[in-house]
């Protein structure tokens, strides 16, 4: 049986159970548009997310969420692009974001 090659260039981490991220699109005609998704894992360079709806590849985004674990309460705040988005079995889609900026911080 052949063997498995990770192609990932950096490791990730899973995430506890749903945590939740807010994303905001920005819209055509102007202003922005907020959705719900759930944090699926993450690493030094991007997030994973399962979204009810698809963003267009090479979309900006912002993304803020607080992430809870035992012992630790940090709030995520900063920008990313777009760089995949696919569609699951169930019907959900699995949103990558390439980060360009990221902020963290304690969280009450």
């Amino acid at each position: 049986m052949a063997e498995l090659l990770n192609r990932r260039a950096r490791s990730r981490a899973s995430t506890p159970p749903l945590q939740r991220i807010e994303v905001k699109v920005a819209e055509a005609a102007g202003g922005y548009r907020r959705l719900a998704a759930v944090l699926v894992d993450f690493s030094n360079t991007g997030l994973g997310l399962d979204m009810f709806v698809p963003l267009k590849i090479g979309s900006p985004v912002d993304v803020h969420g607080d992430l809870r674990s035992p012992g630790l309460a940090l709030r995520v705040e900063g920008n990313a692009r777009v760089a995949h988005s696919r569609r699951l079995p169930g019907g959900n889609y699995r949103i990558g974001l390439a980060l360009n900026q990221i902020a963290y911080s304690k969280s009450a």
